[in-house]
């Protein structure tokens, strides 16, 4: 009994760690209610990307999103960053960190939503691959066999007909993948060492409870950036809120509700700076 239990230990352990072996590339839908629900998938090793094109409305007025996850595949979990680009935006930014996991090569949780690989049909519901032979009927009994009927010998066919004409060389060639893959675009997504460890400081400083040099770090991080930094976006509401700073609270996280409407945490937070 002891044996067996860890020869099935090994093969859980054997499974877990080989559940991303198959290539998870291709077309995913998310598994809701709501629209938006494909998202593109490109997975080289232990490498992902997953894109989502969301038109969500925000006060009223619907706008094009775009999230691009991009994680590290390490046994049966993901972790990665979310990268975020709106029509107010020229660039993806980094707007959080998220976590995933793959229960089968049909079957992802991505950031807290289930998805599954589209064609893909379930073993109930597949069709068999060849139908089964149909016997075929006996013949009746002591029938006699009937004469055997002279065939006439075949005419030679003469050697006459034109050789066929070999096809042209000129097939065109294959068309070369493109260029901006999912995964070279998140290789362009800006990160800066400094940005980070101002963003840690800050995340310090503000469980701390001094919202003051918070805010300080968060406005050192931004600097760092091409633009205003979507990482930065939710932390400095937040910070405003902290000071009772109730207008420039709103501002910093009405930008960040563009960029991540699912967030419950920047929902609440949104709600509290309009309540004052």
């Amino acid at each position: 009994m002891h044996k067996r239990g860890i020869l099935c230990a090994v093969i859980t352990l054997l499974a877990s760690s080989s559940a991303f072996a198959a290539d998870l590339t291709g077309s995913w839908e998310i598994q809701s209610m709501g629209g938006d629900r494909t998202v593109t998938v490109e997975n080289v090793g232990t490498k992902l990307a997953v894109h989502r094109v969301l038109w969500p409305e925000f006060e009223g007025k619907a706008y094009k999103l775009e999230h691009l996850y991009r994680g590290t595949i390490a046994g049966s979990s993901i972790s990665g960053d979310l990268l975020v680009k709106d029509d107010e935006a020229k660039h993806y930014e980094i707007l959080r960190t998220f976590e995933g996991s793959i229960s089968g090569p049909t079957q992802i949780k991505l950031d807290g939503f289930p998805i599954i690989k589209k064609g893909e049909p379930s073993a109930a519901t597949a069709a068999p691959k060849f139908a089964p032979p149909t016997p075929e009927a006996p013949s009746p009994p002591h029938a006699p066999s009937p004469p055997p009927v002279a065939t006439p010998k075949a005419t030679p066919t003469p050697q006459t007909a034109p050789k066929a004409t070999p096809a042209p060389q000129t097939a065109p060639k294959a068309t070369p993948a493109p260029s901006g893959s999912l995964l070279r675009e998140t290789e362009k997504v800006e990160t800066s060492s400094r940005r980070t460890q101002f963003i840690k400081e800050g995340d310090a400083a503000y469980a701390a409870g001094d919202y003051d040099e918070a805010m300080s770090k968060y406005r050192m991080a931004a600097k760092t950036a091409r633009g205003f930094p979507a990482s930065v976006m939710h932390r400095m509401g937040r910070t405003h809120l902290k000071l009772k700073e109730y207008i420039e609270a709103q501002k910093w996280l009405r930008r960040a509700m563009r960029l991540d409407p699912a967030n419950q945490a920047l929902q609440d937070d949104y709600a509290r700076a309009k309540a004052n």
